[in-house]
C-alpha cells in the first residue's frame, strides 16, 4: 500500500492507523500546492489526501473510509468494532461527523476567502467559522468528559481522526487546550508511538506552526 499526504493535513490519521496496524505501506510525501499537478491527479482526479493505493481495491479517498479501510485489513487490531455493534456505528458516525462539520469548519476559517466573492465578507466567514468551532469543540468534550476514547474503553479509527483536529486546534483562537476532555484525548493520541512515527516521518510537531495548516 502507498498512502499519499501532506503533512498534517486529515491524511495523519490514516498514517497514524497505518503504523499502529503493523500493516507494511509505504508513506508519500505531496508537497502543499502540487496537489492539482497532473501526476498527482492521475491517484486522485479531486486532488485532495488522503489517497490509499492498494493492490486489491485501487486507490482508496476520503480519510473515514481509507480509515475504516486499514481497520478492515489490519484484522485483529481493533481499529473498529465488529458489525453490528453499536460502537461500531459510533465510531462510523464520529468520524463522518469530524468529516463533515469539523473539517469544514476549519477550511472556512483559515481559507474564507474561498467562501465568499467580496473580501470585505471574510472576517464574517472567519468569525461564523471560529464560533461553530468552539461549540464543536464543547460537544467532543462534553462526549469525551466521561469516557477515554470515542467509543468508550476501546482505542478505534475515529480517535485517530479526530486527533487530527485537536492537533490542529492548538493553534486556533478558541484552542483546544481550552476543553480539557478533549485536550487530554488529544496528548493521550500524540503519546502513542504509532502518532511519533507518523509526524515523525511527516516532519511536523504537536504544536505545529503558529497558524495555518502543516
Amino acid at each position: 500500500m502507498r498512502l499519499f499526504y501532506l503533512p498534517g493535513s486529515c491524511a495523519l490519521g490514516p498514517h497514524i492507523a497505518l503504523e499502529y496496524s503493523g500493516l507494511t505501506y509505504e508513506s508519500v510525501r505531496v508537497e502543499r500546492g502540487r496537489q492539482t499537478d497532473p501526476a498527482y491527479l492521475a491517484i486522485n482526479p479531486l486532488g485532495r489526501v488522503p489517497a490509499l493505493v492498494t493492490a486489491s481495491h485501487g486507490t482508496i479517498t476520503e480519510a473515514p473510509v481509507v480509515l475504516s479501510y486499514i481497520a478492515d485489513v489490519a484484522t485483529g487490531s481493533g481499529l473498529l468494532p465488529a458489525i453490528g455493534t453499536p460502537e461500531r456505528y459510533e465510531a462510523l458516525s464520529w468520524m463522518a461527523y469530524i468529516s463533515s462539520t469539523v473539517h469544514p469548519a476549519l477550511g472556512r476559517l483559515w481559507r474564507a476567502e474561498r467562501f465568499c466573492d467580496d473580501a470585505s465578507c471574510e472576517s464574517s466567514v472567519e468569525h461564523a467559522a471560529a464560533t461553530q468551532l468552539a461549540n464543536d469543540f464543547a460537544h467532543i468534550d462534553k462526549h469525551l468528559s466521561n469516557r477515554r476514547w470515542v467509543t468508550g474503553d476501546h482505542l478505534t479509527a475515529a480517535d485517530f481522526h479526530l486527533f487530527v483536529f485537536g492537533r490542529l486546534g492548538l493553534r486556533l483562537p478558541t484552542r483546544t487546550l481550552d476543553f480539557p476532555s478533549f485536550h487530554r484525548h488529544t496528548l493521550e493520541i500524540a503519546s502513542l508511538v504509532a502518532t511519533q512515527s507518523a509526524m515523525a516521518q511527516q516532519g511536523i510537531t504537536l504544536e505545529g506552526p503558529a497558524s495555518g495548516p502543516g
